[in-house]
């Protein structure tokens, strides 16, 4: 006890399925438990520790110089899980969103750091984008009738709407799914890698996005550009050899967004 007040070290990553049979989440599946025991608990703050100093503008590992994102919504960051951005795992961010309450990632290397606050609301206008996403290798679905069930069969794991544009593959395509998926006539393009560019102030006539398009063209980077102002998200679609660099030139646009 601490001040007479009990404390709890509760395990975490497994929980119950619908059947009530245990189950381990996936990878970062603490997350989940946090978030559970945080909602229970009517905390006013869930900190999430862990082995960096928040969540960075981009995967560090591809582009060094992308530097930590002070705040961002809970909307944001399921956006950027959802494009593959592993910091914090994106269905832990469900049970705290209607009770409000605010995320904190932090560093237990680096204690003193801020880290990232995750909330519902942020102010945008001196960031209004906060976050690069991508998955290096993709088919872009080109006939979306009738593909639920099919790619339901196949175990093929895909980004977007059916009913809508920019469905992309995310799984593997074996010679058998590639048979199967071209016999049910669903065609697909050529590999391709998509990077999400994500944030609320996203629109896609504003300054910001005019310099993104100018950097790209100007280091020769073909690109394709679907945007969505009202989903918060631009996706842009690219060659996989230029995936890296498309990285590197958001991440110097945004630091530098003026």
């Amino acid at each position: 006890c601490r001040g007479g007040a009990p404390l709890y070290v509760i395990p975490g990553f497994y929980g119950l399925d619908e059947r009530d049979s245990l189950k381990t989440f996936s990878r970062g599946g603490s997350d989940i438990t946090g978030a559970i025991v945080a909602r229970a608990v009517k905390t006013e703050l869930y900190e999430n520790w862990s082995d960096v100093s928040g969540i960075y503008l981009a995967d560090p590992r591809i582009a060094s110089q992308a530097p930590v994102v002070a705040h961002l919504t809970y909307h944001e960051l399921a956006l950027l899980a959802q494009l593959g951005a592993s910091v914090f795992h994106r269905d832990a961010v469900e049970p705290v969103v209607e009770p409000a309450i605010p995320i904190r990632v932090k560093n237990t290397n680096d204690v003193e750091a801020a880290g990232t606050l995750i909330t519902g609301e942020r102010e945008i206008a001196c960031q209004p984008l906060v976050g690069i996403s991508g998955l290096p290798s993709v088919h872009r679905l080109l006939t979306t009738k009738g593909a639920t069930l099919i790619l339901d069969q196949l175990k093929i794991d895909y980004y977007g709407e059916l009913e809508g544009e920019g469905v992309y593959l995310t799984s593997p395509l074996s010679i058998e799914a590639r048979g199967a998926l071209s016999g049910a006539g669903l065609s697909f393009s050529s590999e391709k890698a998509l990077v999400g560019v994500v944030g609320e102030g996203w629109q896609a006539d504003s300054p910001l996005a005019t310099k993104i398009r100018a950097e790209l063209n100007g280091q020769n980077i073909p690109f394709t550009l679907i945007s969505n102002s009202g989903a918060h998200l631009a996706l842009i679609e690219t060659e996989p050899s230029y995936y890296t660099t498309l990285i590197e030139v958001l991440v110097e646009v945004l630091r530098d967004p003026a």
